[in-house]
């Protein structure tokens, strides 16, 4: 796996300065880590769901920002009705039912704006062990609303649009592909000259649009004429709640 030190080596080698002495290493991997947040805003313009993370209830504990997170967190506990999310997370695209026996048995989660009449009401709602659906909704930046309150355990599987984190010298790049790392070298470039004002610097700040062109072309779609490929599963304006499982209906 790559780490952010192998690609200021290799960038270093690009600017031929093998060791610091115009360019700090700091500088350096800064201007690394924002090639990659480009890199990224690149990506996601044509293709959004590249970037969706799957945890599971059941997972071991992850490091994500520096901090340990247990995914166990994201499972129903009787009772409980608020939940911490991973820091990483921007967007839930899917919640739903982790063990199959569940699925079968009809349990839903559903997005809903929790100001919306139909949250309201059904965090009013008296939980009961035969209740089949849970509205839920993300608020503030890691929090997650559930209504009504479960009156059982579940076990649950998400999948989410991660937020990228800022990389130290020895941290493996795992938000990227290896094949975007030319477009990260060359953001960090053209940053280095900028800094220099050197003459080359207009040339080095195309070279990285080139690279980010062709970057995206390799993350383009897999079928355009598909929607929601690049578009989360309840975006679209026509999905809602079935009848049958809207409160007091």
């Amino acid at each position: 796996m790559t780490t952010l030190n192998t690609l200021l080596t290799e960038l270093r080698a690009d600017l031929d300065e093998r060791s610091p002495g115009i360019w700090s290493d700091t500088d350096l991997a800064r201007w690394l880590n924002h090639g990659i947040h480009k890199t990224i805003i690149g990506i996601k313009s044509v293709r959004e769901d590249y970037f969706v993370k799957r945890m599971r209830s059941s997972d071991a504990d992850l490091t994500i920002f520096g901090s340990t997170y247990d995914p166990s967190n994201i499972a129903m506990v009787n009772g409980t009705t608020v939940y911490t999310l991973p820091d990483d997370l921007l967007e839930i695209r899917s919640f739903e039912p982790l063990n199959q026996t569940d699925r079968d048995d009809g349990i839903l989660f559903l997005p809903k704006d929790f100001s919306e009449s139909a949250f309201s009401s059904a965090r009013r709602t008296a939980g009961t062990d035969s209740r089949k659906w849970y509205y839920y909704d993300q608020y503030g930046t890691n929090q997650l609303l559930i209504a009504p309150a479960p009156q059982a355990a579940i076990a649950t599987e998400m999948f989410y649009v991660s937020i990228t984190q800022e990389y130290a010298l020895g941290d493996t790049i795992s938000t990227l592909p290896p094949w975007a790392f030319n477009a990260v070298k060359e953001y960090a470039y053209y940053r280095a000259l900028k800094s220099q004002n050197h003459p080359d610097t207009n040339n080095a700040l195309a070279r990285f649009k080139d690279e980010l062109s062709d970057t995206r072309s390799l993350a383009t779609p897999r079928n355009s004429q598909e929607p929601r490929f690049v578009e989360g599963v309840f975006d679209s304006e026509d999905f809602d709640v079935a009848p049958e499982y809207i409160p007091g209906s």
